[in-house]
């Protein structure tokens, strides 16, 4: 496989300027040139009839822009600085944490004895008890806790604080970081009632909202989140099959005052079905990919990623809810992150749980895309 992209030549002018202005001729000598600049790139693997490449013809606003940040900077080259790197360094906070741009020269170098030959015996560790059930109860702990469920097929991790992954094989269901600090990726479920507008979560993340009483227990075959918030008392029960690579996620919730209480439940996942490694590298380019669409007799949200050559498959998700005779009204559906989460805001306090905020139905290949999916339930005292 092999792709010649121009702006890769484009920021090959700070190693190299003159072999690099002599590629750049000949990429424009190939046809690479166009109205806007340089294409995106010369394709090999896919060449067009009766030739050896195929000329991509579009325009990244991406590629564009870091080509001519790179053409300014060789013609604006100061002390082996171009134009944009001293502007950088212009910045205070840049310059007190330069040296931390610079790879230390090491001084001193520690050379490992050769492994004996002779074959050492193993030790066995002595078999310990150990608890079935882990239980806590603070989400705010030192370093998170976790439970696993499923197996390779399916996996699911959770953390005490309600953060964790959903994979499929090798491929994350659910956008995640690893951030043991912050733990406030994964899949969501939000809780609100209409009669005070108050809004938490069904574990802890993502709103953190101060619960009455707030407990995890990590069991082998499920995790269970137990909270009181008011007189709201709300139980998730989350487990794995991993043979049918399905994920359940069960919200009981019970109205412990002596009113009838209208409460709205919101489930909320950026959807990702791709390699960590993939989304991690670049977000924004996989979400171009995936695409979704809204089932409403069924409840239901399909997402699924288009391939991108020829061998590769189209994996599929569904995003489902059912619910109990206490629903009130259809179930809806969002699948634009943008619009659920809002300008300026975030996943901690998302627009589509401000007060009369309705969840628009949106599908297709949007930019940013989530499955969410909202049920209103009346509960009796």
């Amino acid at each position: 496989d092999l792709v010649v992209a121009p702006y890769a030549t484009a920021l090959a002018l700070a190693v190299d300027p003159h072999l690099a202005m002599e590629n750049l001729a000949a990429l424009e000598s190939l046809g690479a040139m166009g109205m806007y600049g340089f294409y995106d790139a010369l394709d090999y693997t896919r060449p067009d009839p009766e030739a050896s490449f195929a000329i991509v013809r579009t325009f990244m606003a991406h590629h564009v822009g870091m080509s001519l940040v790179a053409f300014d900077n060789a013609l604006h080259l100061e002390g082996g600085l171009g134009l944009w790197q001293r502007r950088f360094m212009r910045d205070p906070a840049v310059r007190a944490s330069s040296l931390l741009l610079d790879e230390r020269v090491p001084r001193r170098y520690t050379t490992l004895p050769a492994q004996a030959d002779d074959s050492v015996e193993a030790y066995v560790r002595p078999a310990r008890p150990r608890a079935v059930v882990r239980e806590f109860g603070d989400p705010d702990t030192a370093e998170p806790h976790v439970g696993l469920l499923g197996g390779q097929a399916y996996c699911t991790l959770l953390t005490n604080a309600g953060g964790g992954y959903s994979r499929a094989g090798g491929m994350d269901v659910f956008r995640w970081r690893a951030d043991a600090t912050k733990d406030e990726t994964g899949h969501w479920i939000y809780v609100r009632d209409r009669a005070t507008g108050d809004v938490w979560s069904a574990a802890h993340q993502p709103v953190r909202a101060t619960a009455s009483s707030y407990r995890v227990s990590f069991a082998t075959d499920r995790v269970v989140y137990t909270r009181v918030d008011g007189s709201i008392e709300t139980r998730t029960e989350i487990t794995v099959v991993p043979r049918e690579r399905a994920e359940i996620r069960r919200v009981t919730v019970c109205n412990r005052s002596r009113v009838p209480r209208e409460i709205e439940v919101t489930s909320y996942g950026e959807i990702v079905l791709t390699d960590a490694g993939a989304d991690r590298a670049h977000p924004a380019f996989q979400n171009l990919f995936v695409e979704t669409e809204w089932l409403p007799q069924l409840g239901a949200v399909l997402a699924s990623r288009r391939p991108r050559s020829s061998v590769e498959k189209r994996p599929w998700c569904a995003h489902v809810v059912a619910t109990g005779p206490e629903r009130v009204g259809d179930i809806s559906c969002e699948t634009d992150r943008a619009r659920f989460v809002g300008r300026g805001r975030t996943t901690h306090a998302p627009a589509a749980l401000d007060e009369g905020a309705k969840l628009s139905g949106s599908a297709g290949a949007v930019l940013d895309p989530i499955v969410s999916l909202r049920a209103l339930v009346r509960l009796e005292p």
